[in-house]
């Protein structure tokens, strides 16, 4: 017994014990004396070696992390570097799609100077922008992810590289929707994630080639026709209903009537007329959606205003304010503005507001966050179009996370609305998925904006979420060109859907 236990005790190695020669230069370190000098000798020499070769080691790694490029923010080296120093000697990040695809990338041309490659130079246009430095560079990623992409962050400056940017764009989609919308003169089609706020695809017209000189962009960029119509705010006319019915509902306010075509007010207000005066009979809210009923609903918010006995907007305009109207919505690529401008209306501006006319103002890529929030659990999120930058080493430097917005839509509003947006899907536009009537949410508006002898100009509009049975996508799309109506863009919708179908997640059922 007290053989196997002095064995085992020789097979292992007590704590805080080391190798013989470990021993031994501890023997020494705490006796000098005892040792013969030349023994010291060889022994200082060998720890002066290991410790040469230690800061050889440092030495080593600090100027590998310089030549990657680290220069801190507290330096005074940092200070004297401008963002503007870097574009001529940083080699300009990458932008990618969510799949990889290169949207934008840099290269040397033959006399060594750095070029600007665009794979898609007119369908992304107004994504990305132009390089800073151009007045397209206002607009895009290129300008608002500057910094990023030629290397100048918070904490440091990059030397040699800029980060790469990943939108959240997917490519294929994005150049099919051009494609699709080749129709639309000015105007746009926005697609986000309903679930997200992720921007899938935005396109806007007139578009302009990304590869144009700076003199040329800048000429261009003069006129407000090249302006992003996709975050610009526009009259909305009857898209404007879905806010109106969620106020409305939300306030109990929502009686059947009889819609003879034509709406008559007390005090001097002005008859309001549906389209062409045509009667709808009797309309409760999800009726008055599927037919857009402006007699419904301007009779409608008049009950709201008219309930203390005196006319007053402030609980309907409230209503608006918590779905996000007269605020600003802070996104990637610039500030959505929505603009209800009823502080100082009059009751006849009032009424006009409630089936979208008179100084309201709205963005198209807002209505896909009320419509996706409308489809879902009521929540809107903030749109963003870029998801992760990147280092040149690949670590990711930051990231985007989905925001939800203060504002949400009730549960009691999304129920009604959800029913006259099918019902308008199905029985008016005809829009299908996959074959299949009624699994569009869906609502059009058109706004008369000049009416003057022969010239006339229209904002139309439709916005729509599907799949119903698990709504993934939201769509705006606007066409701002010549007079017409809504009806309009019917074929550019129904091409959008078909198009996004192929990319729809269908749920895995369970095995039975």
């Amino acid at each position: 017994m007290s053989q196997q236990t002095s064995a085992s005790t020789k097979k292992r190695r007590l704590p805080g014990k080391g190798t013989k020669k470990v021993r031994r230069l501890f023997s020494i370190m705490r006796n000098v004396t005892e040792t013969s000098e030349v023994t010291n000798m060889i022994i200082l020499t060998r720890l002066s070696f290991l410790m040469f070769l230690a800061v050889l080691g440092v030495i080593a790694v600090t100027a590998v992390t310089m030549h990657e490029q680290t220069i801190p923010t507290q330096s005074p080296e940092y200070q004297n570097i401008a963002v503007s120093d870097l574009e001529s000697t940083n080699t300009r990040g990458t932008i990618f799609d969510c799949n990889g695809v290169v949207l934008a990338r840099s290269y040397l041309d033959e006399q060594g100077g750095q070029k600007r490659d665009y794979p898609y130079p007119e369908a992304f246009s107004h994504l990305l922008g132009t390089t800073y430095g151009t007045s397209f560079g206002n607009h895009g990623i290129e300008a608002y992810y500057h910094s990023d992409l030629v290397g100048s962050r918070k904490d440091n400056i990059r030397k040699s590289e800029g980060d790469s940017v990943y939108s959240t764009v997917n490519a294929d989609i994005q150049q099919a929707i051009y494609s699709a919308a080749a129709s639309i003169d000015e105007g746009g089609v926005v697609v986000t994630d309903c679930n997200t706020g992720a921007v899938i695809a935005m396109v806007s017209f007139p578009t302009y080639d990304l590869t144009v000189s700076a003199e040329e962009a800048n000429a261009l960029y003069l006129t407000s026709e090249y302006v992003n119509k996709c975050m610009r705010q526009l009259t909305p006319g009857s898209v404007f209903k879905l806010l109106s019915a969620c106020v409305l509902i939300d306030n109990d306010c929502t009686d059947e009537m009889y819609d003879t075509g034509v709406a008559e007010f007390e005090d001097g207000v002005e008859p309001i007329r549906n389209y062409e005066s045509g009667e709808n009979g009797q309309c409760d809210v999800v009726r008055a959606i599927e037919r857009s009923s402006n007699v419904w609903f301007s009779t409608s918010v008049w009950n709201l205003c008219n309930r203390g006995g005196s006319f007053s907007a402030g609980t309907y305009i409230a209503g608006l304010q918590k779905l996000g109207m007269n605020d600003k919505i802070i996104t990637q690529l610039g500030t959505l503005h929505q603009d209800h401008n009823m502080s100082h209306a009059d009751k006849n501006e009032v009424l006009q507001s409630s089936f979208g006319q008179g100084g309201l103002m709205v963005t198209p890529l807002y209505m896909n966050c009320l419509v996706s929030a409308i489809a879902t659990d009521g929540t809107m999120y903030t749109p963003y179009f870029v998801s992760k930058t990147v280092s040149p080493k690949g670590k990711t430097v930051k990231e985007t996370e989905p925001i939800a917005l203060e504002h949400s839509v009730s549960e009691a509003a999304r129920e009604e609305v959800r029913k006259g947006m099918i019902a308008a899907s199905d029985k008016t536009y005809g829009l299908t998925y996959k074959g299949q009537f009624g699994e569009i949410y869906a609502k059009t508006g058109t706004a008369e904006i000049i009416k003057e002898g022969e010239k006339e100009r229209n904002n139309k509009w439709i916005t729509m979420a599907f799949p119903v049975s698990d709504p993934q996508f939201a769509v705006t799309a606007v066409d701002i060109s010549g007079g017409g109506m809504s009806s309009e863009l019917f074929g550019v919708a129904q091409s959008v859907i078909d198009i996004l179908a192929d990319y729809i997640e269908v749920p895995e059922l369970p095995e039975e």
